[in-house]
């Protein structure tokens, strides 16, 4: 069992391109005090519904499971297509995600909304559109598409990607990388004001993961943006409806160690929440519980869903299948 780990980083700012860290740390259960009306790992583990990418009879697919009830509610239809990087909409009822068929064509699909009848989970697949080198796809409660992607005229320059929005069936940039960088990762907040999106150096026509990264925000409103995360090496993981960012880092690259904090934007300040060997996660709704990927056992090739209540530190194998879970979507919310 690994235990959270609170640790408040204070982000200060005397130069607005550096961010500088000092860490406290504190102990006890205090800092994280779960509500009353919080459900406890026992109940969550049986009544909440994750959504992850594993096998079905060797094609990519989406379950979703509840209990010890697993569903395929989406399958690839060869096994050249492969499901890349699936998100949940901000309303917690819609999954979206590319279907890479090869030669670089990309279907970006919607799967919503998300209902529960009987026992069975029904979702309308319907795809939005035909890219190339897109991903990352978000959509929002207008129905608008917003994803990463490179310039469609030009799909070579540089492997540069910007971000854009896809509404009333036009495609408007809202990124400008010059050639020089690589927008990624784009989060949108819970009230749908706000896109996060991740901009890395591009060297020789390659990522550089170690150059001046930073993150930005962009009011989709006032299209101002926020610098973020400076010169940082972060993985942008979810906005939460608290209107913090989940965020996570490499500490030990040999043991597969990975921290994950919350990070209040307004007054860019964080608490680490977790700790531990895993290679994804996702915060519940009420932000109780993490769902990780994690190998099991420890240094296998075979990998689960682990939910953890970060109060306690106690953990339940979600899946417990021997079909590999290999990519985390997130938590669902549906109306029965």
């Amino acid at each position: 069992m690994v235990h959270p780990v609170f640790n408040i980083h204070l982000i200060l700012s005397s130069n607005s391109s550096k961010l500088s860290f000092v860490s406290i740390f504190l102990f006890g259960i205090g800092l994280w005090a779960t509500p009353p009306s919080t459900p406890q790992l026992e109940e969550i583990v049986q009544t909440a519904t994750i959504a992850y990418i594993a096998d079905d009879d060797g094609l990519d697919a989406i379950y979703f499971q509840q209990g010890a009830q697993s569903q395929v509610v989406f399958r690839c239809e060869t096994e050249n297509q492969i499901i890349l990087t699936p998100q949940v909409g901000a309303s917690g009822n819609s999954i979206s995600f590319v279907v890479d068929g090869g030669n670089n064509q990309r279907a970006i699909h919607l799967m919503g909304p998300i209902i529960r009848e009987s026992g069975h989970w029904i979702a309308r697949d319907s795809i939005l559109t035909v890219v190339r080198g897109g991903a990352w796809p978000i959509t929002t409660s207008d129905s608008s598409l917003y994803l990463a992607m490179p310039s469609q005229q030009n799909i070579e320059i540089k492997k540069a990607t910007d971000i854009y929005r896809l509404h009333g069936g036009e495609f408007v940039r809202l990124s400008q990388n010059e050639g020089m960088t690589k927008h990624i990762w784009p989060v949108i907040d819970p009230a749908e004001k706000r896109l996060l999106f991740r901009k890395i150096p591009i060297v020789d026509g390659t990522l550089d993961q170690e150059g001046q990264a930073v993150s930005i925000i962009l009011n989709l409103e006032t299209y101002t943006t926020e610098a973020h995360f400076v010169d940082q090496n972060v993985f942008l993981d979810q906005w939460t409806a608290d209107g913090l960012i989940m965020y996570s880092y490499n500490w030990n690259a040999e043991t597969r160690t990975r921290v994950y904090a919350l990070y209040d934007p307004a007054n860019r300040t964080s608490i680490e929440i977790y700790r531990g060997v895993s290679r994804q996660a996702k915060l519940s709704g009420d932000g109780g519980f993490l769902a990780s990927i994690r190998p099991v056992p420890e240094g296998s090739a075979q990998f689960d869903v682990i939910v953890t209540q970060l109060e306690t530190g106690k953990e339940f194998n979600f899946t417990q299948t021997s079909s590999q879970s290999e990519s985390l979507i997130g938590w669902i919310e549906f109306a029965d």
